[in-house]
């Protein structure tokens, strides 16, 4: 804890909210919650979510510190992807009950906090 005052968040909170979608996703693809006309049903706006999320994912990891950075990325397109049917670990996936698999989040987060305990000391 006495290094927590040290760490700084490596992105812009603000900047990745829904913002990004709002700005780039088109009026008729947006949900209404994202001031859009809430038209488009899933099927049809995955295709145009996944690209926006992939330009999403990329722009963040620029962000991120470059030791932590394939890490964090790979645990926002788990953690975050568009698409339902493949959002979550993909090893707690393939278990019965356990469909995101929370806990691997957690772990990958631990180990991503001893590292940075590590590299804050470099």
């Amino acid at each position: 804890m006495a290094y927590l005052h040290k760490i700084s968040l490596p992105f812009k909170l603000i900047y990745y909210s829904p913002q990004f979608y709002i700005k780039n996703l088109s009026e008729e693809i947006r949900p209404r919650l994202w001031q859009g006309l809430g038209n488009s049903d899933y099927s049809t706006t995955l295709p145009v979510l996944t690209s926006t999320f992939s330009s999403f994912v990329a722009d963040m990891t620029r962000d991120f510190p470059s030791w932590a950075s394939e890490e964090l990325s790979q645990i926002v397109i788990n953690a975050c992807n568009p698409d339902y049917l493949v959002r979550g670990d993909p090893d707690a996936r393939r278990r019965v009950g356990s469909p995101i698999g929370i806990e691997a989040f957690v772990s990958r987060f631990d180990r991503l906090s001893k590292r940075a305990m590590i590299e804050i000391r470099r």
